[in-house]
């Protein structure tokens, strides 16, 4: 695997797990390795998704395991938002 790619792939492990100073550093080295500005883009989205869909798988999870899970019961407790 070419150096490039693993930076690719690093920024979107970055993503998924909000690791900023990680993004700043892979960004840098996947531009030196000739990254364009498009596939700095899609790899983040891949990681963008990539949490979304485990965000939403843990979201079921939750209410499977607690009685009562709702998001509007989590909403009015911790004003999060």
């Amino acid at each position: 695997m070419d150096n490039k790619t693993k930076e690719l792939i690093a920024i979107g492990s970055s993503m998924a797990t909000n690791c900023m100073p990680c993004l700043e550093f892979h960004i840098g080295k996947a531009k030196s390795h000739g990254a364009s500005m498009k596939e700095l883009i899609i790899a983040s989205k891949i990681g963008i998704h990539v949490k979304a869909g485990a965000a939403e798988k843990m979201e079921s999870y939750a209410s499977k395991i607690i009685q009562g899970f709702s998001e509007e019961e989590v909403e009015d407790i911790c004003n999060c938002d």
